[in-house]
């Protein structure tokens, strides 16, 4: 295990450490990633992340996200609805329900136009797959899912296809 790995674990476990990454690292990966580069959290924790670009509900306006991206088979890739284990799902999630067909997947290696799938079905083999993806590129979020548990949310998968 890396220096990194060591110190972006121990930041995890606490909470100005979420509310760091919460509210500072998040701007610092979607400005990067939008300059074609690695993202922080790319660089320093190994974490896959890539920009989703979700039309707004009621503005229709696209807003990009940086989020936790693995990729699956046949060019799917996968992301959690976590938002660090809180009771309520996370704005960007309720806009990609309301708009699960246009959405813009970017990384360094360039865009893609996909449609979404949600997984919510944790006796799914794609999900135990899926979810096992994501917590080996990024174990917090098998804290949040404990956290999430508390408030009775489930945890959601979205599943992000090629068009």
């Amino acid at each position: 295990m890396s220096i990194w790995s060591t110190l972006r674990d121990e930041i995890f476990k606490t909470w100005p450490g979420k509310l760091f990454i919460g509210t500072c690292l998040w701007r610092i990966d979607r400005a990067l990633l939008f300059r074609g580069r690695r993202s922080m959290s790319a660089v320093v924790g190994h974490v896959p992340v890539k920009l989703i670009g979700v039309l707004g509900r009621a503005t229709r306006q696209r807003r990009f996200i940086p989020l936790v991206n693995v990729p699956g088979e046949g060019g799917t890739s996968y992301s959690v609805n976590s938002y660090g284990g809180m009771g309520v799902p996370p704005q960007w999630f309720k806009n990609l329900e309301h708009n699960p067909d246009d959405v813009e997947v970017r990384d360094t290696e360039g865009r893609v136009r996909c449609r979404t799938r949600f997984l919510r079905d944790d006796q799914d083999r794609e999900y135990i797959d899926a979810w096992q993806k994501l917590i080996r590129a990024y174990p917090p979020l098998e804290d949040y899912a404990r956290q999430a548990l508390k408030s009775n949310r489930k945890l959601i998968i979205v599943c992000f296809e090629p068009c």
